[in-house]
């Protein structure tokens, strides 16, 4: 029996980073800045591509991640969990998949994406 789907609530923030897409939970994103003071990763690195300006989610507690682009979507979908093999990924940030106008989205948990990121530029 297949596992029972979650709805996602409060919408979501979808990112794009370069061909690349991800979404963070609204209810995750404290703020979102066209620059940031902070040094925030940058979600390029994920895909080691060279980092590019863009715009910064900080979370509520002041983890951050840069990606190029991003729009708001409000309605209420389905959460698809991820498969066994990748629930670590990401530095055990994937929360699941959202289909969303016929393309998949990786739902990322923000705090614990951005500090994978950091990882990622310390390793």
């Amino acid at each position: 029996m297949p596992p029972i789907e979650e709805k996602v609530q409060g919408g979501l923030v979808l990112c794009r980073t370069a061909e690349h897409r991800l979404a963070f939970g609204a209810a995750q994103v404290g703020s979102i800045e066209l620059t940031s003071s902070r040094r925030a990763p940058n979600a390029r690195a994920a895909w080691k591509l060279p980092d590019a300006p863009g715009k910064v989610l900080i979370s509520e507690t002041g983890d951050g991640v840069t990606v190029d682009a991003l729009e708001v979507f409000s309605d209420a979908v389905a959460l698809m969990p991820p498969p066994g093999v990748m629930v670590g990924g990401a530095g055990g940030s994937l929360r699941g998949f959202v289909t969303i106008n016929d393309e998949l989205w990786p739902v990322l948990r923000l705090a614990e994406f951005s500090r994978f990121l950091k990882g990622l530029a310390d390793g």
